[in-house]
C-alpha cells in the first residue's frame, strides 16, 4: 500500500491496452491532460506516464478487480481510468550506454473506472450522482 508521504492520483486515459508480463505485472501508459496551461511548453497540452500493476499482490482487494477487467478486455486503449499509487524512479542500463539512465514510473495500488465510465452489465456507461457533502 503507497505510504502517505508519496501518494499520486492520475486520471486520465489508457494510451493502449495493457501489457501483462509473466501473469505477474501489467504495464500501461497513461495520456492525463494538463488542468491550465503549460507554463514551460504552452503547446503541450497532455503527459504521458508509464504505470505499473502487480497482479500477484493478493493482499490488495483492487487485484481481483483488475484482473477480470484487463482479461475480459475492458481495460484498453481510449478507456478512461483513475490510478492511485506511488511514483518510483527505475534505473537501467543497456550495453551501448556509457551512464544509467532513469525514468518515473507509477506503481499503481488502486486502478478504477473514472466514476462516469464504469460499464454497466448490459454494456453501458453508468451516471453517478455524488452527494453535495463530497
Amino acid at each position: 500500500m503507497t505510504k502517505p508521504s508519496n501518494v499520486t492520483m492520475l486520471t486520465g486515459r489508457l494510451v493502449a491496452d495493457p501489457e501483462v508480463h509473466n501473469g505477474t505485472v501489467a504495464s500501461m501508459r497513461l495520456a492525463v491532460d494538463w488542468s491550465g496551461s503549460n507554463q514551460v511548453n504552452p503547446d503541450q497540452k497532455t503527459g504521458f506516464f508509464s504505470v505499473k500493476y502487480f497482479l500477484t499482490n493478493e493482499s490488495n482487494p483492487n487485484v481481483k478487480f483488475v484482473k477480470s477487467q484487463i482479461e475480459a478486455g475492458n481495460f484498453k486503449k481510449g478507456t478512461p481510468v483513475s490510478i492511485v499509487g506511488e511514483l518510483r524512479q527505475e534505473t537501467y542500463q543497456s550495453e551501448k550506454m556509457e551512464k544509467p539512465a532513469s525514468n518515473i514510473v507509477v506503481i499503481a495500488d488502486s486502478i478504477d473506472y473514472t466514476l462516469s465510465n464504469k460499464p454497466e452489465a448490459d454494456g453501458s456507461s453508468a451516471v453517478v450522482n455524488v452527494p453535495d457533502e463530497f
